[in-house]
């Protein structure tokens, strides 16, 4: 599938839910610690702040029937541009491609 991996670092296999520092590393799938990811070069990252909030956001949304959902309150409102280029990138799409995606954001 392509929602982000998020139980543990996509390189040295961490648990997560403790890390002080995680990123949104787009072009592994999923999220990394600050050790693994402070070694990559040319990686496609979320800033730690965001790392955070998208990995506590998505676990919500992972976690929960879509009718039992509740408005999320964004700290960072750069994640959604964050988590959308995430989507491009894992369906090989363009922003262009979609009409009308510059009015939602």
């Amino acid at each position: 599938g392509v929602f982000p991996e998020r139980s543990s670092c996509v390189f040295c296999d961490q648990e997560l839910k403790n890390a002080s520092l995680i990123y949104l590393v787009t072009d592994h799938g999923g999220f990394g610690c600050s050790e693994c990811v402070g070694h990559l070069e040319d990686a496609l990252l979320s800033s730690a702040q965001e790392g955070r909030e998208l990995w506590e956001i998505l676990g919500v949304v992972a976690n929960e029937k879509y009718q039992n959902l509740v408005e999320l309150k964004l700290e960072h409102t750069e994640i959604t541009k964050t988590l959308l280029a995430y989507f491009f990138y894992q369906f090989h799409m363009e922003p262009k491609q979609l009409k009308g995606l510059s009015s939602v954001i």
